[in-house]
């Protein structure tokens, strides 16, 4: 809740992207109208069922932001924006809240992969660059988030 309601104070309007499961649990708790946009369960359907919850944690978020018009902000609920978001994004394509090292135990080695045959990774694609943590991710730009969330 904490999160939504520094993130209203600050810098406007926030809605849930979730499921049924989702939104009916925020409904139980009565906390439902905290986004102030509203609940949606687009992820009921968008998420095809061959998607693997745990190995691909992060598919609904993927999921979400491909619904989303840019410019927009996505925040995880455990992460809490204590101030106006605009001096982190203006005149940038992305913002993150951070980078993060590269560690075995959470980011695999491009090897440790079972790939369809009929998919490769992109020979141009550097390995040694630092991940995004999406804890907070915003975007403005529409081709970006676009390659990003296919």
């Amino acid at each position: 809740m904490l999160s939504a309601l520094e993130w209203r104070k600050h810098n406007g309007g926030i809605k849930m992207i979730t499921d049924n499961t989702g939104a009916e649990y925020y409904q139980k708790l009565g906390i439902d109208h905290i986004r102030n946009l509203g609940v949606e369960t687009l992820l009921e359907t968008a998420i095809d069922g061959a998607i693997k919850p745990l190995p691909f944690w992060a598919a609904g978020k993927i999921y979400a932001l491909r619904s989303m018009s840019v410019p927009c902000a996505m925040i995880d609920t455990d992460c809490i924006i204590w101030k106006p978001a605009n001096v982190l994004v203006e005149n940038t394509p992305l913002s993150v809240i951070h980078r993060e090292k590269i560690s075995g135990a959470i980011y695999p080695p491009k090897t440790s992969f079972v790939m369809n045959d009929s998919y490769a990774f992109p020979e141009t694609w550097d390995w040694s660059v630092e991940p995004c943590n999406t804890a907070f991710l915003f975007i403005n730009d529409d081709e970006l988030k676009s390659y990003y969330t296919e």
